[in-house]
């Protein structure tokens, strides 16, 4: 059996991470006649690529996410009619995983989980926000989770700097564990205080002198967590140094970053993410493009 992989054709990430795999590599264009439907074009050459083959679809459901999740199933259906024999489809960003609260997941969370269900096989997501969410998918599905990349790069910029992972929530506690696991070093986590206006983060663990602080989480968004950790952190370390997965940034990025004591914020391109001083920009094509190829349920 032959391997392909499917990339929507604006979507850089994919190209990259294929580029990475030894299957090969189509690039597909999609229409939208109306808002609700989407068309997906095939050429004969690429049906007869397909036809018989383990297909890979990557696709974001990110900033548009019903429309980008159209997408995304109408290519898998486009694979699926062209006679490939077992579907994967990556999201490096699920838009809809933030949707899981402490009743459980929202209805257009639960509808896109069942739609997607219906026409894979085998379901892949980056740092999903609750890995509740992967459960919901009734296809077999992987969780990627970037925290061997991060142990790997660190150390190689920072051999010097002593790290201690930081979890601003219990939401990021998990993730922080397994960072802290992949580099050998202590994990803290911070706890809530709220008052009626407010909400502040506080630091009660004691930390030893000359360490630097590692932010772990897995969304971007406003910034507001971001700013309330390193107020907390700041008396207690030298340095502070921020990993999150997905720049959602809703605000841009130099509207906090410039006020914050943070030395630098790491951030994946599972998302497409504005440049500045502070910031560096994670390529996950080589770790994605590895992961699939180790775990090949298709």
């Amino acid at each position: 059996m032959h391997h392909v992989v499917i990339g929507f054709a604006d979507y850089a990430l994919a190209e990259q991470t294929a580029a990475k795999m030894p299957q090969q590599f189509l690039q597909v264009q999609a229409e939208r006649r109306t808002h609700d439907e989407v068309e997906i074009k095939l050429s004969c050459a690429q049906n007869a690529v397909i036809e018989g083959a383990y297909v890979t679809v990557i696709h974001a459901v990110a900033e548009q996410p019903e429309q980008q999740l159209q997408e995304a199933i109408a290519l898998c259906v486009a694979a699926r009619t062209a006679g490939a024999i077992r579907i994967r489809l990556l999201m490096p960003y699920f838009a809809y995983g933030r949707e899981f609260g402490i009743n459980g997941p929202s209805p257009a969370l639960q509808d896109a989980a069942d739609r997607i269900s219906a026409v894979v096989d085998v379901v892949a997501c980056v740092d999903v926000h609750r890995m509740q969410v992967m459960e919901l998918f009734k296809a077999n599905y992987l969780h990627l989770q970037p925290s061997a990349y991060i142990a790997e790069i660190l150390p190689r910029l920072y051999p010097d700097k002593k790290f201690i992972v930081v979890a601003p929530d219990e939401g990021a506690h998990h993730r922080a564990q397994i960072l802290a696991r992949d580099l050998g070093r202590p994990v803290i986590l911070l706890t809530k205080k709220r008052t009626a206006d407010d909400m502040q983060l506080q630091c009660n663990a004691r930390i030893p002198a000359g360490m630097t602080a590692l932010i772990v989480d897995d969304i971007l968004d406003t910034g507001a967590t971001l700013a309330a950790v390193t107020r907390a952190l700041q008396p207690h370390v030298q340095d502070i140094i921020a990993c999150i997965t997905h720049p959602v940034c809703s605000r841009p990025v130099a509207d906090y970053l410039d006020e914050l004591p943070l030395n630098r914020l790491f951030v994946s391109n599972s998302l497409v993410c504005a440049g500045h001083q502070k910031l560096t920009i994670m390529d996950m094509s080589e770790a994605l493009a590895m992961a699939l190829n180790q775990y090949n349920p298709l």
